[in-house]
């Protein structure tokens, strides 16, 4: 003979008035009659939509680990007609009442549990849900995937920028790993993790942008965690910070139009040309601390200067 489980429950439907039945039933869930699954909501909720939809809900099977609501259409026999199942309740409710008008009050609500005023109704709420988990009408429900709650309240927050979360009832999300980054909340895949675009990088784990390449560095290749180094004097980056490019040293060039800066060493004075939207190259009076020269134009000369000119790749 099989081993049933009969309990005698009060259940606090939302809106809310207590009520008893007798044929609530753990272990067991009837087949063959189920006409509709509601996903992500608590037991009490699951009796209240039966009793929304009578004639046409006899009974309903509820699944304890996957929080399913199964309306059934018929009450049947469920020692004959059930299986055993021990996620499973299964509740005959053809005899109760449609009647829930009533609010709930506190003395009605379960231990660790409170009723809470919203605009139109009364409802229980859980105060003490674990990690991955939030309180939703008498019942810790998992944090849905996109969302984690640390068990420092009562509700699920979404991931911030910079992380993801691809599971259920998760106390936290995983961050971006380096190299990548993601913009928006809620994220649900790691391909919502970006690779850092050339010319930028990130070191760090769990961010939503990635570090531009500083003066006198580039990066070549996506998704990196650092930028290559082109401070090398011969060399120049180009405004994106994607390349590194060789200076164009000229003997028998000039740089015309130009301005003195005074003295600078050989570095500043690439800095200072590069950095100025209007200069073409610079030329160097002197070895250490050098005469710094920039210029807007350039033409033909026989000194024997030196003289170093941008590619057009290298201006900013």
């Amino acid at each position: 003979m099989r081993q049933i489980s009969l309990l005698f429950f009060c259940f606090i439907i939302s809106p809310i008035i207590p009520f008893c039945f007798d044929s609530l039933m753990y272990g067991y869930r009837l087949n063959n009659f189920i006409t509709e699954e509601i996903s992500n909501i608590g037991v009490q909720t699951c009796i209240k939509e039966c009793l929304l939809r009578k004639p046409h809900c006899q009974s309903i099977n509820y699944n304890t680990q996957q929080f399913r609501c199964e309306v059934n259409s018929k009450g049947a026999d469920i020692l004959l007609e059930g299986t055993p199942d021990v996620n499973s309740i299964f509740a005959y409710l053809a005899n109760v009442s449609k009647d829930f008008s009533k609010n709930c009050k506190d003395k009605v609500c379960q231990s660790l549990h409170k009723c809470v005023a919203l605009k139109n109704t009364n409802v229980c709420i859980s105060t003490a849900c674990r990690g991955g988990t939030y309180g939703k009408e008498g019942q810790c429900l998992p944090c849905p995937v996109g969302q984690y709650n640390d068990g420092s309240k009562q509700w699920c927050s979404y991931c911030p920028p910079g992380s993801y979360n691809d599971q259920t009832g998760s106390s936290f999300c995983y961050p971006c790993p380096v190299g990548t980054y993601n913009r928006f909340y809620g994220q649900t895949v790691p391909d919502s993790c970006k690779p850092c675009p050339s010319g930028y990088h990130q070191y760090t784990t769990g961010k939503a942008a990635c570090i531009f390449c500083s003066f006198g560095t580039y990066q070549d290749l996506e998704g990196q965690f650092n930028c290559k180094d082109c401070n090398d004097f011969n060399d120049c980056t180009n405004s994106r910070r994607t390349n590194c490019y060789s200076l164009i040293k000229h003997v028998g060039r000039i740089g015309i139009n130009g301005l003195s800066y005074g003295k600078y060493n050989r570095h500043d004075c690439k800095a200072i040309c590069q950095l100025d939207r209007t200069c073409k190259g610079f030329s160097l009076d002197g070895v250490t601390k050098v005469e710094c020269f920039t210029h807007t134009q350039i033409d033909h000369t026989t000194s024997i200067s030196d003289f170093y000119e941008f590619p057009t790749e290298c201006l900013v």
